[in-house]
Order: C-alpha cells, then structure tokens, then sequence
C-alpha cells in the first residue's frame, strides 16, 4: 500500500477524505482514509468498507469493485495524563494523509461519471441515461416502498 502513487485529491469534508490514486497494476482507484480523531475513533471507514465489500460479494461484478484495507498502526498519541490526546492525534493523522502506511485505508475501484460534465449545452432528460435495468429496480424499489407500513 505504500507504492499508491497519488495522483490528486477527489473530495475532502470535515472528517474524511479521498484521494485518487494509482495502483501498482496501472489501475485508477479511490483511497479513503480518516483525518481526525472523531472519524477514526467512531471506525467511520471500517464500517463503510465492511457495506462495500459486502455488496461486493453479494452481487459481484454489478457493485463498485472493493479491492482492499490496510489497518497499520498510528503512533500513540497520549498526553501526561495517559490519556489520548485527541488534538495532538488529529495533527498527526493530518500530517499523513497521503502516507497510507500510517492509519486505516480503504482501496475502493474509481467509478465512472454518469454525465461527462455538468455544463452541457443541451441538456437531456435524465431518464435517458438509465438502462432497462436501472428502471426495473426503480420499479422494484417503489413497489418495496408501496408495500411499506408504519
């Protein structure tokens, strides 16, 4: 996981972020990672990849392809108290964002855009995009809601 060679940040919040990166095989993929205490402690991205890998393994191909997570230790950040110091482990975990050999990782296949840009002149009805099969899961899911009571 150390050889990802990073090619540019997709998004970035106030307690995660995504990078976009290079795998040793030349494939592009997205890599996910914490960068505060709160995100990290709360194992925000462990459940995330566990609902990916899952739905990887449930319909296989049709799901974004989950190619792995790499849990290396962080260095203890304890303050004279022997408590964590939760400031210090932030700053830290900021500091090495891009070192994927620190901290939890998530390497998750770089999806394809639906629209090849949102300033499109002519612009079309979404419903054109949708497969045959996209519209029978609409259905099947309004059907599910239909039946749905309180």
């Amino acid at each position: 996981i150390a050889e990802l060679e990073v090619i540019r940040v997709l998004g970035e919040g106030q307690r995660k972020i995504a990078f976009e990166v290079k795998l040793p095989w030349g494939e592009q993929a997205v890599v996910k990672r914490c960068k505060n205490y709160t995100c990290t402690k709360s194992n925000k991205k462990r459940k995330e990849a566990k609902i990916l890998k899952e739905l990887q393994e449930q319909y296989g191909d049709e799901a974004a392809h989950y190619f792995g997570e790499c849990d290396a230790p962080t260095l203890p950040m304890d303050n004279e108290d022997g408590n964590l110091d939760s400031a210090a482990f932030t700053n830290h975990v900021k500091k090495n964002l891009s070192n994927f050999s620190v901290g939890y990782t998530a390497v998750i296949e770089l999806g394809k855009p639906l629209l090849p840009s949102w300033k499109m002149r002519d612009r079309k009805c979404f419903a054109e995009f949708l497969t045959e099969r996209d519209i029978e899961d609409i259905r099947n899911i309004a059907r599910r809601y239909a039946n749905f009571s309180k």
